[in-house]
């Protein structure tokens, strides 16, 4: 789809490479779970909790997901408007 090749752009103008790297494979879970938790992208990308966040927080930014429950409890959901995703 259009979005991933522009959001894939736009991550890699903003993160390191190899933190990229760690990002795809998120997104490649997300893409078939729909959510994923801090405690799930801490595992995934075998990075702490505040990288874990700060990755998560940098797709929100991008729209590439939403962000849903308090702090201790955040839920990360693909962005539901695929017309959103095509602007980004």
């Amino acid at each position: 789809m259009k979005w991933k090749m522009i959001t894939c752009c736009k991550m890699k103008q903003v993160l390191k490479p190899k933190d990229f790297e760690k990002l795809v494979d998120v997104i490649r879970v997300l893409e078939v779970k729909r959510e994923i938790s801090v405690q799930e992208v801490m595992k995934i990308t075998q990075k702490s909790r505040t990288t874990a966040w700060r990755y998560m927080k940098t797709l929100v930014e991008l729209g590439v997901v939403e962000a849903e429950g308090n702090t201790n409890n955040m839920i990360y959901r693909m962005e539901k408007d695929s017309r959103r995703m095509e602007e980004i």
